[in-house]
C-alpha cells in the first residue's frame, strides 16, 4: 500500500511536534526562575533522535514544539505580547537549528544505519549531537532573552550554562530512549528497550526527583534566611523606635512636672536624647492655639523668649495653606536643637501635609 504526502512528510513532524511539547512542558516543571533554562531538557534528544530518523522535514515540527512550550511560559515582565511572540519564535528557530546542526554532525562520523554499538560511536554521538550541537540553542536563547531584557546581565552566564546542560543531558538521555522507539533498524533498537530505553528512563525520573527534591530544600533554606532577616530588621526598627518613644515619654513628664517649662529647660531635657545614636533629628513642643488668640500668643511668646515669635503657615507650590480654614493651628513652640531649626520655629505644622 503506497504511503500518502501526509503520512510522508506530515506524520513525522507532528509526532515530533507532539513529542516535543510533551516533553518540554514535563521539563520546565524543573526550570531555574524565571523559567526558561531546565536542568534536564530531554525534548532535545527527541529533537535530535527524530531528525537522525526522519530528516530535515521533521524540523519544522521541533521549531513549533520549542516555540509552544516557551510561548506557554507568557509574556515575561515588561516584554509586551508581540515581542514575547517573537522570542518564543527565535527560541524555537534555536532548537530547530540545534537539531539539524546535531544530526549533520552525527551522520558525518557514523554512518547508517545509526547502531551505536561500539563505546567510540557512543562517544562520537555523546561530544558531536549534544555537547557540541547543544551550543547553538543556548547561545541564540540567551542572546535573544538578553537582547530583550529578559534576563539581566549578570545572570547570563548562568541562564547559558543551565541552558546548554540541560540540553546536553536532555540528548545524551532523551535521543537513546527515543531511538528505542523509532530508531532504524527497528529490530536492533527495538531490542534495547528494557537494557537501555528503561534504565534512562528510570534515571532521569530519579534525577528530576533529585533537582526537584534539591529545589525544595534551596526553597525552604531561602524562606528561612528571610524570616530570619525579617526578624532581625523588625526587631532593630522596633527597637529603634521604642527608644524614640521612651524620649518622647520623658518629654512629656517635663511638661507634667512643670506649668510652664522654658526653652532653656527644654534643651536641657532634650540634650541628652539627642546625643544618643536613635535616630532622633528634633525634639519640639506645639501648642494648639484658636486662630482668634494667636496675636496675644504671639506678643506672650515673643516677651517669654526675648524675640520675636510669629506663627506662620507653610504652603506648598506658592498656594493656599491646607491649613487655612481650620479653626486652630498647631503652632511649634519650642525644638531642639534650635540653630539647625530655626526656620521651623512658629510654624503651623497642621500645614504641613506630612504632619496634618
Amino acid at each position: 500500500m503506497p504511503t500518502t504526502p501526509f503520512v510522508s512528510l506530515l506524520l513525522p513532524a507532528t509526532l515530533t511536534l507532539l513529542a516535543y511539547v510533551g516533553a518540554g512542558q514535563l521539563a520546565l516543571l524543573l526550570a531555574i526562575p524565571p523559567g526558561y533554562a531546565a536542568p534536564i531538557y530531554p525534548a532535545a534528544g527527541i529533537a535530535l533522535a527524530a531528525t537522525l530518523v526522519y530528516g530535515r522535514r521533521v524540523l519544522p515540527g521541533v521549531l513549533l514544539g520549542a516555540f509552544i512550550v516557551t510561548a506557554s511560559l507568557g509574556a515575561p515582565q515588561g516584554l509586551a505580547r508581540p515581542g514575547a511572540l517573537l522570542v518564543a519564535l527565535l527560541i524555537g528557530a534555536g532548537a530547530a537549528a540545534q537539531a539539524g546542526l546535531g544530526a549533520w554532525l552525527v551522520r558525518r562520523r557514523l554512518r547508517a544505519p545509526l547502531g551505536l554499538a561500539e563505546p567510540r560511536d557512543v562517544l562520537a554521538f555523546g561530544w558531536r549531537g549534544a555537547a557540541v550541537a547543544c551550543l547553538v540553542s543556548a547561545t541564540l536563547a540567551t542572546a535573544t532573552l538578553s537582547a530583550w531584557g529578559v534576563i539581566p546581565a549578570e545572570a547570563r552566564a548562568f541562564t547559558w550554562w543551565t541552558w546548554w546542560a540541560g540540553d546536553t543531558l536532555g540528548v545524551l538521555i532523551g535521543a537513546p530512549v527515543a531511538l528505542t522507539l523509532i530508531g532504524e533498524p527497528r529490530a536492533d533498537w527495538a531490542a534495547r528497550r528494557i537494557n537501555v530505553g528503561l534504565p534512562l528512563l528510570v534515571a532521569t525520573l530519579l534525577l528530576a526527583l533529585a533537582t526537584m527534591r534539591v529545589a525544595r530544600w534551596d526553597e525552604q533554606r531561602n524562606h528561612s534566611l528571610f524570616e530570619r532577616d525579617a526578624a532581625a530588621a523588625a526587631d532593630a526598627v522596633h527597637s529603634r523606635l521604642q527608644q524614640s518613644l521612651y524620649a518622647l515619654e520623658a518629654m512629656r513628664g517635663l511638661f507634667i512636672g512643670s506649668d510652664d517649662v522654658t526653652a532653656d529647660e527644654l534643651r536641657r531635657a532634650a540634650a541628652p536624647w539627642l546625643q544618643l545614636p536613635i535616630g532622633l533629628q528634633a525634639i519640639g513642643y506645639s501648642e494648639r492655639v484658636a486662630r482668634t488668640a494667636l496675636p496675644a500668643f504671639e506678643a506672650a511668646a515673643s516677651r517669654a523668649d526675648g524675640s520675636a515669635y510669629r506663627v506662620f503657615e507653610r504652603s506648598e507650590g506658592g498656594g493656599a495653606s491646607i491649613a487655612a480654614a481650620d479653626a486652630d493651628v498647631v503652632a511649634i513652640r519650642f525644638i531642639e536643637p534650635a540653630a539647625p531649626n530655626a526656620a521651623a520655629r512658629g510654624v503651623n505644622a497642621m500645614s504641613v501635609a506630612a504632619a496634618r
